[in-house]
């Protein structure tokens, strides 16, 4: 493969990161993003979810720092938070230990992480932006000849990266390969509503954030509570269900709030002076797809970010999920050889437990495997090795096996509840 010229369509998370990996290995970068508002610190209308919560995981901050390393002091005015000492976390059992831990991270809004990424990537000569939305793409002998976007500008590159997120047309774009055929599908019905808040006007003690697991089909409602830039707050209320329901305003927020089991979510609202009214947003299913097995996909085409893997959002794992995919792009790069085959295949494997995590987080049927992480987390609320345990593996920072526990076992095996 040549290396004069990298597409990337798409110019949130996943699509800057690329855009930055690619600079290092191709003599240009272009860069196609339809949304105006690229760069903004405010949330984009692109970007239906970026006005609800967004976390980048401990393994997601060290990978940023990693590919853009002047980029740590952009947010050394953000809230540092202990996701055990500072969080007052909870399900239906109750609550889960507080003790200082090593996963630390800073908290900030989305608009806030991509409009920064965007600023350094847009430092870089050997990138340019584009405004413009892809129309078609032309596959000749299983390669991308060209791409053609609505202004009928057309685009020809070595490789060609899509980065536009989970609903992008990829099956209309390509409509001779059988791209629903090799994609991982999971129904989730997953409803966000968020308002932001002034940190002064809630009701914090000796915590800094606050966080209701909620467990289908038991729990369908559940709430986040997290601090942000600027003295700010987000709160978000998590409900499965089959669509958005309810009036569009605070009044119909707040009531939901109420509607949160636990001790914390609305006492904590309850007197919030609010920044303005609720966001909406409905996720109905998660997907991954497996790029790898589909006969002819082109040589010189890399899915990445939502596109590729689309996963609940419940447990925050999308933005550090996309930052991994644009690490593994440099490792893969770096090498002689590269195939758009092999970079699918070993990102469908990194990506394996994470869609695993995510979709047990959805599950409304008690399948074994749920059975035990429900056993395991109840056995957290008691030992904080244990719960230490699933916070580095929920921040990438452990193996799945760290969550091998033998009391969970046999009480799930006996069909038990710890």
């Amino acid at each position: 493969m040549k290396r004069d010229h990298a597409l990337v369509i798409g110019a949130g998370i996943a699509g800057l990161a690329a855009a930055q990996v690619l600079s290092e290995h191709f003599k240009k970068v272009t860069v196609l993003e339809k949304d105006p508002s690229i760069g903004s610190n405010n949330a984009r209308s692109g970007v239906p979810q970026g006005r609800h919560l967004h976390v980048l995981l401990k393994r997601g901050h060290k990978i940023l720092r990693q590919l853009f390393p002047k980029i740590e002091k952009d947010f050394e005015d953000c809230p540092y938070i202990d996701w055990s000492h500072d969080t007052a976390w909870e399900n239906r059992d109750g609550l889960f230990p507080r003790y200082p831990s090593l996963i630390r991270t800073e908290a900030m809004s989305r608009p806030r992480l991509e409009s920064h990424m965007h600023f350094h990537v847009s430092q870089k000569s050997r990138i340019v932006f584009h405004k413009a939305e892809v129309e078609e793409i032309f596959v000749e002998q299983n390669t991308v000849e060209s791409v053609r976007c609505k202004n009928n500008r057309l685009f020809t590159a070595d490789l060609v990266v899509i980065a536009g997120g989970a609903f992008f047309p990829l099956k209309r774009l390509l409509p001779t390969l059988s791209i629903d055929g090799s994609t991982k599908k999971t129904s989730i019905n997953i409803t966000y509503r968020s308002v932001q808040f002034t940190k002064a006007s809630l009701k914090f003690q000796d915590f800094k954030q606050y966080y209701y697991q909620l467990s289908p089909p038991t729990d369908t409602r559940g709430a986040v509570i997290a601090p942000i830039e600027n003295g700010r707050y987000i709160a978000t209320l998590i409900e499965y269900s089959s669509s958005l329901k309810g009036k569009a305003d605070f009044e119909d927020f707040m009531k939901r709030a109420l509607l949160v089991p636990g001790k914390h979510c609305f006492s904590l609202l309850k007197d919030g002076q609010a920044l303005g009214e609720p966001a909406y947003f409905h996720k109905s299913h998660m997907h991954l797809r497996r790029l790898h097995k589909v006969v002819g996909f082109p040589v010189n085409l890399v899915v990445v970010g939502d596109a590729f893997c689309s996963l609940n959002p419940v447990f925050g794992q999308g933005m550090t999920v996309a930052l991994e995919q644009a690490l593994l792009l440099k490792r893969m790069l770096s090498q002689k050889y590269f195939t758009s085959r092999k970079y699918h295949s070993d990102a469908e494997a990194l990506l394996r437990v994470p869609y695993l995590l995510s979709k047990l987080g959805s599950e409304t049927h008690p399948s074994f495997t749920k059975r035990y992480l429900e056993n395991y987390l109840h056995r957290c609320q008691e030992s904080s090795k244990l719960h230490l345990r699933f916070l580095k593996t929920l921040h990438f920072e452990g193996s799945v096996f760290d969550l091998l526990d033998f009391t969970s076992f046999i009480k799930t095996l006996l069909g038990r509840h710890s």
